[in-house]
């Protein structure tokens, strides 16, 4: 009786605390946060997830029930339970408030001005809100950014810019991107890199006349000439900073010469393709020089990527509608340290037959792997690969090259990555990141691409 008792009330105890915690944003999201990193800390990523989507439903729904309205610091952790919650008008609301509530902590302000840009970010990306609503929206951001201040306002500026930028970028705004994405890493050049990388690609975005090239690159360079030279500031920082910078300072040296070679894509365009070294090929295709003549689509590609995944379906609809017109279309993969045929749901066109589909099977290439290990791990690496193919219905010409190619030959800095060459094998455009069906208007920009050059006769 008395265990029966005492589990009773730590029962109503705990769901006290509980019920107590879902009515304060700030205390619920801290309790959040806490079991988040416990879980992180053991390395358990399902379990903080899971934590996290977990405990902001219950918060969400238990707020809403409750009919509590939030004030002062307490409406900006409703903003961040709203934000998890992909509930994000109502996020951007609470953030703006927060932002011009003067009895707020100037560094509380800053840090609700720098929500809403990503919360405006993750709105246009999940397409939450609507074109004018976000362009309202963002002009509200940009007048902020002066209003940053305190200690920290370098640091808080920079990150505001950042997500301006991601923000013109979503709504094609192509100039002001690049200009907030400039504008975060003078602020602050700890983002030089992340700036480098997205104002070269930007840079590049459409651009596909021969012409056209001498003045992208010129741009090109002068502006990664400038963000470089930030980094090398920041290097210099480190040195001077004398002990205990040590890991900072090797980060930061590996990044420096990172962006040293930031230019490759820029001093590709309208030059002969270099040819891959063939390890294995899964077609006909074996080589890019069999293919002078026709228009040709190298997309970079991996089992593990599941947005390589998502692309088939666009993919498959690019060869429909081609079909017949001198385009050839290859996917390029490398030896991985992980392969597996199991991303079935990912590819929309697949998702019917996921029912039948066989077992998943993944591989892992064996740590300090012996020459014969090694050997026996690229052979069932290929056949992984040939199951691969044929569960999703690749259709196309696929070739394995040397896993050092990819970002040595080709300039690839994440994956999916895509170059396309003209007739006469010359790299003519870069495509960073997955061709989906749900983004129709990127998907026209890039048929847009691949008309012009099926156009051209020379």
């Amino acid at each position: 009786m008395r265990y029966a008792g005492i589990v009773t009330t730590l029962a109503a105890l705990a769901t006290a605390v509980l019920a107590q915690d879902l009515t304060q944003p700030k205390a619920a999201w801290e309790q959040m946060q806490r079991e988040v990193a416990s879980a992180r800390a053991k390395r358990d990523w399902n379990k903080a997830r899971s934590f996290s989507a977990t405990r902001t439903q219950e918060f969400l729904a238990a707020w809403d029930k409750s009919g509590s309205t939030a004030k002062g610091e307490q409406r900006f952790y409703l903003g961040e339970f709203l934000l998890a919650g992909g509930r994000y008008v109502e996020a951007l609301d609470a953030f703006q408030a927060c932002a011009g509530n003067q009895t707020l902590d100037g560094a509380l302000r800053n840090q609700a001005r720098v929500r809403f840009a990503g919360a405006l970010s993750s709105a246009l990306l999940g397409k939450k809100i609507e074109t004018r609503a976000a362009e309202a929206r963002l002009k509200w951001a940009e007048a902020e950014v002066d209003a940053i201040e305190g200690e920290a306002q370098d640091r808080a500026r920079a990150t505001l810019h950042n997500y301006l930028g991601r923000c013109c970028d979503q709504l094609h705004r192509k100039q002001p991107a690049i200009d907030h994405w400039m504008a975060a890493a003078r602020a602050y050049p700890g983002y030089a890199y992340s700036a480098a990388r997205s104002v070269i690609w930007k840079l590049m975005e459409g651009v596909h006349e021969l012409d056209a090239y001498p003045a992208l690159r010129e741009r090109g360079n002068k502006l990664l000439a400038e963000l470089v030279e930030l980094q090398e500031k920041q290097v210099a920082s480190l040195r001077e900073a004398g002990p205990g910078q040590e890991k900072a300072l090797a980060s930061a040296e590996r990044i420096l010469e990172r962006m040293r070679s930031m230019g490759k894509p820029l001093e590709m365009l309208g030059k002969p393709a270099p040819d891959w070294t063939l390890v294995h090929a899964f077609s006909k295709t074996r080589s890019l020089e069999e293919l002078r003549g026709k228009v040709v689509v190298a997309d970079f590609w991996a089992t593990w990527c599941g947005w390589c995944v998502r692309s088939f379906p666009a993919v498959r609809d690019l060869l429909r509608d081609y079909k017949g017109k001198d385009l050839a279309f290859v996917g390029v993969t490398a030896s991985a340290s992980y392969v597996t045929d199991q991303r079935y749901t990912l590819d929309e066109d697949m998702k019917p037959k996921v029912a039948t589909a066989p077992a998943p099977v993944n591989l892992r290439r064996p740590q300090n792997a012996t020459e014969a290990q090694l050997a026996e791990f690229k052979v069932q690496e290929r056949k992984l690969i040939e199951a691969f193919l044929k569960n999703h219905e690749v259709t196309w010409d696929v070739v394995m090259i040397d896993e050092s190619e990819p970002s040595a030959k080709y300039a690839l800095t994440g994956w999916p990555h895509a170059i396309v060459l003209d007739r006469k094998g010359r790299v003519r455009y870069f495509k960073r990141g997955a061709l989906l069906r749900d983004r129709p208007e990127a998907v026209a920009k890039f048929r847009a691409v691949l008309d012009a050059l099926l156009a051209e006769k020379d």
